[in-house]
């Protein structure tokens, strides 16, 4: 007989081991970047030397190195900063009055849509356009209590003049055709935009330093000056600037941030405002006379506040 074996159970496979005991819980904060934002550092530099370094660092990149090739060129920036106010539908013109308002108080003022009620009730505007710098120079006297004139500038040194003012630090609103960089174009009137000049950069074939007192030489850019505009600065630049050497920081109600811009070219974009684009005209108060001569080769200075 044969002895049979009876079938072993195979032995369960060993556990396994114990998972170890859970880490202490531990906060960390993850920074995504935003490049809306500022850096840190940048947040430390003062908001003009920021924008005259900027705008410095925008032009060298413009510029057409064989024809600067050899040459030497000093750069002065003067720069007020300014509380953006961004528009809600067409209201630049309202927009920009309230930065000017807030600049020459040191602080936010009354709300846009109380002004625009105001206009509105004087049968300036139906929806906020402002096609009148008339109409502007009313609501700037008349509701913000601003002291300012028009300036016409397709009379004699009208140009001149105000480059005069832009130097001396007067506040300037104007008129231009807004691209789609909303850099100064020529559109006829169709994308007619208000703005603030809040400073000017200008390019220099002498050292400043020369004949200006109080200019604070840049750390970082050996060759840039940052001053105030004052009657000074007028008095002993303006008659050695050629217009295609001046630019001009501008805001308006579409961007937060300054644009810089030449100043012949906004002179040009001003002077080709002749007519609403035909989509919105019905829509809008557009004075009898048309924007030809309402809003072309005008701009509004405003000075110190009388209230």
């Amino acid at each position: 007989m044969s002895c049979l074996q009876e079938p072993t159970t195979p032995h369960p496979p060993p556990l396994p081991p114990l998972p170890p005991p859970p880490l202490p819980k531990v906060c960390v904060s993850i920074k995504t970047p935003d490049l809306q934002k500022k850096s840190r550092k940048e947040d430390d530099i003062a908001a003009y030397l920021r924008v005259g370094r900027k705008a410095l660092s925008f032009l060298k990149r413009q510029e057409n190195e064989k024809d600067s090739a050899g040459k030497e060129q000093w750069f002065l920036s003067a720069y007020k900063e300014v509380i953006p106010v961004i528009q809600d539908g067409p209201q630049c013109g309202f927009v920009a009055l309230q930065m000017v308002h807030s600049l020459m108080r040191g602080h936010k003022t009354s709300a846009v849509e109380a002004m625009i009620d105001w206009a509105v009730s004087k049968g300036f505007t139906k929806h906020g356009e402002m096609l009148s710098v008339n109409y502007m120079k009313s609501t700037a006297e008349d509701y913000c209590g601003l002291d300012c004139s028009v300036l016409h500038l397709e009379e004699k040194n009208g140009r001149s003049v105000m480059l005069n003012y832009l130097l001396q630090g007067l506040n300037l609103v104007i008129v231009y055709d807004d691209d789609k960089n909303h850099t100064p174009c020529l559109k006829d009137g169709h994308k007619a935009h208000w703005a603030v000049l809040t400073g000017f950069f200008l390019v220099l074939n002498t050292n400043p330093s020369t004949c200006l007192k109080n200019l604070e030489h840049d750390s970082e850019h050996g060759f840039l000056y940052h001053c105030h505009a004052s009657e000074d600065v007028a008095d002993n630049l303006a008659k050695i600037l050629s217009l295609d050497s001046v630019y001009v920081y501008g805001h308006h109600g579409k961007s937060r941030y300054a644009g810089i811009w030449r100043l012949d070219e906004l002179f040009a974009s001003n002077a080709n405002l002749t007519a609403v684009d035909p989509s919105k005209d019905c829509d809008y108060v557009i004075p009898e006379e048309g924007i030809a001569k309402t809003l072309r080769c005008r701009a509004l200075v405003i000075g110190k506040s009388t209230s």
